[in-house]
């Protein structure tokens, strides 16, 4: 194996390996009031050229349950929920079950939600069955992650910090979130990247 993706492993496997802490880090998102008064949709911008996105954008990912790939790009036009896991992280399910309960109260024509891991295609499988959660769960490649550290930085890979962001429906990017966020955040940041 490649040193560089050898290395990226290891920081993923750290990142996940700390026992769930007692009191989740707090969020550093924006609070709900801004997120609906439009501060996220200023943070957002107008949206950015399909050509101007990040390369990550236009990696193909490999869907758990179907083995089917996709990348992010395919949904351009929707509101985009990013959330990178691992299949034996307290925080990140913690996390996944308000995204599930979120998902439930938005439109699915406007809004697509995304996990990924680097967690073998059968071991996330077996995680988004055992606990019916019926969006997208994908595999990424350690190159994916490289690329991702180098928009968000390292944070994005020390997943018991639940590290998530949105792609508004003009492709822009929001900046990374992490702590625990309820399904009244996640709603309101979604809604608002949104433009509704």
């Amino acid at each position: 194996m490649n040193r560089s993706l050898l290395v990226l492993c290891l920081l993923l496997l750290a990142a996940c390996s700390s026992p769930p802490s007692t009191t989740p880090p707090p969020p550093t998102t924006l609070p709900e009031e801004e997120a609906s008064s439009g501060a996220l949709e200023a943070l957002l911008g107008n949206g950015i050229p399909p050509d101007e996105r990040p390369a990550w954008h236009a990696t193909p990912l490999t869907e758990v349950i179907t083995g089917s790939a996709f990348t992010l790009a395919d949904y351009a036009g929707k509101t985009i929920y990013v959330q990178p896991i691992t299949a034996g992280c307290a925080e990140c399910l913690l996390q996944q079950m308000e995204v599930q309960t979120a998902k439930e109260r938005l439109n699915p024509e406007q809004y697509v939600f995304i996990t990924v891991s680097a967690d073998p295609s059968d071991m996330l499988r077996n995680y988004a069955t055992r606990y019916g959660f019926d969006w997208l769960f994908a595999t990424a490649t350690p190159a994916f992650f490289a690329d991702l550290m180098t928009t968000f930085g390292t944070e994005v890979t020390t997943l018991t910090d639940t590290p998530h962001f949105i792609i508004s429906p003009l492709g822009a990017t929001s900046t990374l979130s992490t702590g625990q966020q309820t399904t009244d955040q996640l709603i309101a940041q979604l809604t608002a990247a949104a433009g509704a």
